[in-house]
C-alpha cells in the first residue's frame, strides 16, 4: 500500500529535526541523528574584508562532516569549505564573506540523501571606512582627510565633529565609483572627528573616528655638533632624528610640520638659548623637513 504524501512529508520533516521515524532511513533511530545543529556566527556584524567565526555543536559522532554554504542577498549559492565534528560534537571554521547573506550548515547522507539538522544564520556586513587623516594641522594650513570606503562603490559619506555626547555634520560628500572621497580641513578641530558612510546594497553603514593635533607656530633653528653628548643621554650622530627644547621632558614626542612635511621626533637635548627660538632640530631632522637656517615651524605640543 502506498504511503500518503502528507505522511511522507511529515516523516521527512521529523527526521530533519532529529526525531527517529520507523520505516524511514532504513530504520534510523534518534541516536543516529542530531537533535539540532545550532549555528553561531561572530561577530554579529563584521566589517567588509574581515573574517567571521562560525561555530556549532550537536550530537554528532567524531569526524562527522558538516557542509556549509553561503547564499548572498543577490542570489545564488556558494559552497564553503566543509568541516568535521570533534569528539565532543562541536565544529568550527572561518569565512570571509563578500556580501551580506545566509550561511547554511547541514549534515549530509543521513537517510536517503536527506540533509538533517539544517540550520541558518544571517551574516551582516558593514562598510569598512579607512581614513588617512593628517597628523596635525595649524591655523594657517589646510589639510585633506582621505577616505577609502569598502566595498568600492559610490556612496554618501559624512564628516562629523564630536560635540559633547553628540556628533555634528561638518561636511557631506559623494565618493567616486571606487569608494574614494576626500574632506578638506581649514582649521584644527576642537574634538574628535568621524567619517561615516551610508548604508547601501545590503551593507550597513560604517564609521571611523580619529583626532587631528592642533599645531602652533614656534621659532626654530638646527644644529649638528656630531659626536657631542646630548642632555637626554647618548651622542648626537649624523642620522639622529630629534629636537632640543629647554623644558619639555626627555622623550616627549613633538609633531613638527614645515612646508607641507610632517615628522614626529623626540626631545633628546636642551636648548636653544637664543631669543626667539624655541626648538633646535637635529641635522638629520632638518634635512628630512628640507629646513635650512632659522625659520618658523608648526609644532604640537
Amino acid at each position: 500500500m502506498m504511503n500518503h504524501p502528507r505522511a511522507t512529508y511529515a516523516a521527512v520533516w521529523l527526521a530533519a529535526l532529529g526525531i527517529g521515524v520507523p520505516g524511514l532511513d532504513g530504520g534510523s533511530t534518534p541516536s543516529e541523528l542530531p537533535t539540532s545543529l545550532p549555528l553561531r556566527v561572530s561577530p554579529a556584524v563584521v566589517e567588509f574584508g574581515k573574517s567571521i567565526d562560525i561555530r556549532g555543536a550537536s550530537r554528532l559522532k567524531a569526524g562527522t562532516q558538516v557542509k556549509l554554504s553561503f547564499q548572498p542577498i543577490s542570489g545564488g549559492v556558494t559552497p564553503m569549505k566543509s568541516t568535521r565534528a570533534s569528539r565532543t560534537g562541536s565544529w568550527h571554521t572561518k569565512y570571509r564573506p563578500a556580501s551580506p547573506g545566509i550561511i547554511t550548515a547541514t549534515v549530509p547522507g543521513l537517510g536517503a540523501g536527506i540533509a538533517s539538522g539544517a540550520s541558518l544564520s544571517n551574516v551582516r556586513i558593514r562598510s569598512n571606512v579607512v581614513v588617512t587623516p593628517p597628523s596635525a594641522i595649524g591655523r594657517l594650513h589646510s589639510v585633506t582627510v582621505k577616505v577609502q570606503i569598502l566595498p568600492k562603490a559610490r556612496q554618501t559619506a559624512w564628516l562629523e565633529l564630536q560635540s559633547g555626547r553628540h556628533w555634528k555634520i561638518v561636511s557631506t560628500r559623494q565618493s567616486n565609483s571606487k569608494g574614494q572621497v576626500a574632506f578638506k580641513l581649514n582649521v584644527a578641530p576642537k574634538g574628535a572627528l568621524r567619517v561615516r558612510s551610508a548604508a547601501s546594497s545590503g551593507f550597513e553603514g560604517g564609521s571611523r573616528s580619529f583626532r587631528v593635533a592642533s599645531l602652533r607656530p614656534a621659532g626654530a633653528s638646527w644644529y649638528g655638533r656630531y659626536g657631542d653628548p646630548v642632555a637626554c643621554g647618548g651622542v648626537l650622530h649624523v642620522g639622529t632624528i630629534g629636537v632640543a627644547h629647554k623644558t619639555l621632558p626627555c622623550g616627549t614626542l613633538v609633531t613638527i610640520r614645515y612646508r607641507g612635511r610632517t615628522i614626529v621626533a623626540p626631545v633628546i637635548d636642551r636648548g636653544p638659548y637664543i631669543a626667539g627660538r624655541e626648538f633646535d632640530l637635529s641635522g638629520a631632522l632638518a634635512k628630512a623637513l628640507h629646513f635650512d637656517g632659522v625659520d618658523t615651524i608648526w609644532v604640537s605640543p
